[in-house]
């Protein structure tokens, strides 16, 4: 009679073994479901952000002999404005609203080699590069930036990113 109980207790003992076996690898299921989840939520929200985000950018159109603000996002910019970087001046209509694929006219103003003038006129800078910062807005009114160097006859894009400093 006492084998028997022995022998329940030890098949107790490893039955309450397994279980604990089981509910540690149910956890360690959990867990991992729960990081892949996290995962997918986190894509989600970026993609979301991407189509809401405006987009810009510069570039040079060679045919008219100026630069161009481009929105190549998906959303509409807000309030796109363009800060001022060491001696270059320009002129920018200011736009409140620039939808997608839209564009607005940078028209240099110097200063250029042999005097002041307008980008149809003389495009031979001063400086070999200029480092220009878009800030716009979006439909959310999240702020962004973009950050675009300017040389003679080309725009480089550097980054854009969200606008912390506003």
């Amino acid at each position: 009679m006492e084998y028997k109980d022995i022998g329940s207790l030890i098949l107790a003992h490893w039955l309450s073994v397994l279980q604990t076996l089981v509910v540690i690898a149910t956890l360690f299921a959990v867990i991992k479901y729960t990081i892949e989840t996290k995962k997918l939520r986190e894509a989600t929200v970026k993609q979301n952000e991407l189509q809401l985000r405006p987009f810009l950018s510069i570039f040079y159109d060679e045919h008219e002999c100026f630069f161009q603000v481009i929105n190549v996002g998906h959303s509409t910019a807000l309030n796109t404005e363009i800060d001022k970087v060491g001696s270059f001046s320009f002129s920018f209509i200011h736009s409140d609203l620039m939808k997608p694929k839209e564009s607005s006219h940078i028209y240099a103003i110097g200063p250029f080699k042999g005097g002041t003038g307008d980008s149809k006129n003389k495009i031979d800078l001063v400086e070999d590069e200029y480092e220009l910062i878009l800030r716009y807005k979006n439909v959310l009114n999240e702020h962004y930036f973009s950050k675009v160097k300017i040389r003679r006859h080309e725009a480089l894009f550097i980054e854009t990113g969200r606008d912390l400093a506003t």
